[in-house]
C-alpha cells in the first residue's frame, strides 16, 4: 500500500478515523489502522507550510496546496497516533509536526474563513481535541460564535452554501455542533495532556 499515491482524500479519511476511534472504545482492535493513518499524515505534511492538502502530496513532500480544513484533519490523525502508541504513564516530548500544523492553522482563524461551515466545524474539533482556547493567538470560539450569530436566519437555521455538498440541514448541524463545542473524541482529549505539551503560540488550556 503506497501512502503517497494520492488516490484517496483526507476529507473522507477523517470520518474513517473517527469511526475507528469509536470502534476502539468498544473493544474493536483498530490500533494498527490508527497508527497507519498517523504515519500517513506525518509523511504527507507539507514541507513548505506545515499544512495538509485534500490529497496526499508527492514523495518529496514539497506540495504547497494545503487547505485549512485538511490541516485540521492532519492534526486529528497525528493526535490519534499518539493516543494509541504511548505507553501508560509516558510523557511525550513536543511533536514538531503538530506544532507546525497548529501554526499553519492559526493563519486561517477569522470570521471570513470560518464562514465555510465545514472548516468551522473542523476548527472546533481541533480546538476541543487539543484543549486550546486560542489558535494563532485568536479565540477561535469567539470568532465563530460571532460569525454564526450574524448569519442565523429568522427560522433559526443557517444556510451559507459555502462548501461542496452544503445544504441548510448540514449547515445548521455544523453550526450547532460548533456552538455546543462537541467533542467526538473526549477520551483522547483527556489523554493528550498526559502524553505531551502543546506548543501552539499563545495557546492556553480551554477551562
Amino acid at each position: 500500500f503506497d501512502l503517497l499515491m494520492g488516490t484517496d482524500d483526507n476529507s473522507n479519511s477523517q470520518f474513517a478515523m473517527l469511526a475507528l476511534w469509536t470502534a476502539r472504545r468498544q473493544g474493536v482492535p483498530s490500533e494498527r489502522c490508527l497508527v497507519a493513518a498517523a504515519q500517513r499524515y506525518r509523511q504527507t505534511q507539507s514541507a513548505a507550510d506545515g499544512g495538509w492538502a485534500y490529497q496526499p502530496g508527492f514523495a518529496d513532500n514539497t506540495m504547497t496546496s494545503s487547505t485549512p480544513a485538511m490541516t485540521c484533519v492532519g492534526l486529528l490523525g497525528l493526535a490519534m497516533g499518539h493516543g494509541v502508541t504511548a505507553k501508560p504513564g509516558a510523557k511525550l516530548a513536543d511533536d514538531p509536526a503538530i506544532a507546525r500544523g497548529l501554526r499553519k492553522l492559526g493563519d486561517h482563524i477569522s470570521a471570513q474563513a470560518m464562514n465555510d461551515f465545514y472548516f468551522m466545524w473542523s476548527v472546533e474539533r481541533v480546538g476541543m481535541l487539543y484543549q486550546l482556547k486560542t489558535i494563532g493567538n485568536v479565540d477561535w470560539y469567539e470568532v465563530g460564535e460571532g460569525m454564526l450569530l450574524a448569519n442565523q436566519q429568522m427560522d433559526g437555521s443557517w444556510s451559507v452554501q459555502s462548501y461542496h455538498g452544503s445544504t441548510t440541514a448540514l449547515d445548521t448541524c455544523f453550526a450547532l455542533l460548533f456552538l455546543r463545542r462537541s467533542n467526538l473524541v473526549q477520551d483522547l482529549s483527556e489523554r493528550l495532556p498526559f502524553l505531551m505539551s502543546i506548543t501552539e503560540p499563545g495557546a492556553r488550556p480551554n477551562r
